[in-house]
């Protein structure tokens, strides 16, 4: 039960056919989409195979600490807590993600410590319209710089949506998913505010993918204004029945915001640190 490298074109085929067995709903994949990302543009994984089928994968990207996901057949918890073993032993300290937190006690049991806690919210569609400051559009090609400036000042020093470059953006345009139409651009005058990036899931819900407002404009209500925009896109041009949101826990005042529009928790993920 020792992790094999998955490196060859063939193996990443292998484990993406995994992850698509594995599955998920609305919204959770197997594993996160940064991930997804990294085995599309060749980043290799680990898995542990019994006979020819892969039973249980790790997932890894590069950062300080390197963040780790692990997905794994039902039954198959052994295997995965493996893999965390292999990821205490070769990477020291190292992030882990545990989506719907099914890791949780695994982790505990390592000596992993809580770190961070993502809550999914949903409301059904759709919600009264309200009045927006704001003029608002799709996004185009020209519009790449202005949004850049825009998403690293509202997220600036945050460790997976911050300091962006354009290679970053490009990578989600590459994503089945994506729609320039479905990223609505908050303008003040030709000054670009903020933005509510929407996406659509396979089976018609929608979700707020990442909003973001430039310091300059909090303190407006246009935080608020943005989400509200961005549902009514998805229930109007997208016909999605239901939104759906990922929210920090320690972001209070924003869990406050979308539970005042109707939002509520339904899953939490959350994410432990192994120092080493």
């Amino acid at each position: 039960m020792y992790p094999r490298r998955m490196t060859s074109e063939y193996d990443r085929g292998r484990v993406a056919a995994f992850l698509d067995q594995l599955g998920g709903d609305e919204a959770h994949t197997s594993v996160g989409e940064r991930k997804l990302i990294g085995l599309a543009h060749g980043q290799p994984s680990l898995a542990i195979e019994d006979g020819d089928d892969l039973v249980a994968i790790l997932m890894e990207t590069e950062g300080a600490p390197p963040t780790v996901e692990v997905a794994a057949l039902d039954g198959r918890g052994a295997e995965a807590r493996a893999l965390f073993e292999w990821a205490q032993d070769a990477l020291g300290g190292v992030r882990v993600w545990s989506l719907g937190d099914r890791w949780g006690p695994t982790l505990l049991d390592l000596g992993f410590e809580p770190e961070r806690e993502l809550h999914r919210m949903e409301v059904e569609l759709p919600l009264a319209s309200v009045p927006c400051e704001f003029r608002e559009t799709g996004f185009a090609s020209e519009y790449l710089d202005d949004w850049l400036v825009a998403n690293n000042a509202a997220f600036f020093g945050h460790p997976e949506q911050g300091n962006w470059a354009a290679e970053d953006f490009m990578e989600r345009t590459e994503l089945d998913w994506w729609d320039p139409d479905d990223l609505r651009m908050a303008w003040d005058g030709h000054r670009l505010a903020g933005f509510c990036w929407t996406k659509v899931h396979p089976h018609g819900d929608g979700e707020i993918y990442v909003i973001g407002l430039h310091p300059d404009y909090h303190g407006r209500g246009w935080g608020k204004a943005l989400v509200m925009e961005g549902l009514r896109h998805l229930s109007e041009a997208r016909r999605c029945p239901r939104g759906m949101l990922y929210v920090d826990a320690a972001n209070v005042a924003a869990k406050a915001t979308y539970e005042r529009i109707g939002f509520t928790s339904v899953s939490i993920d959350r994410s432990y640190v192994w120092s080493g």
